[in-house]
């Protein structure tokens, strides 16, 4: 996340994103016990998605593309795409 952070960062104003302006994991994992504490499942839910890591089986989904002549696509090039037709507007 944050090789993405930095390029559209780099992209968008020349270089990466402002070091103090990262939050560290320990402050995450701390909002996320005090969530769990206070047994609020919508805080607990949000600190998760956001500072952890997500892995998914994606064979399956492989298989069926594969059928559908699929060619995959890299997140950070691809997303150049997405940041020159945010510029030009």
């Amino acid at each position: 996340m944050q090789a993405l952070v930095d390029f559209v960062s780099r992209q968008l104003h020349g270089n990466n994103y402002p070091a103090y302006l990262r939050l560290d994991r320990h402050l995450f994992s701390w909002g996320e016990h005090i969530a769990r504490l206070l047994n609020n499942e919508l805080w607990t839910a949000r600190f998760e998605l956001i500072s952890k890591s997500w892995f998914y089986d994606v064979h399956l989904f492989y298989k069926i593309m594969e059928e559908e002549e699929y060619q995959p696509h890299y997140t950070i090039p691809e997303f150049k795409l997405v940041i020159e037709d945010y510029l030009s507007k």
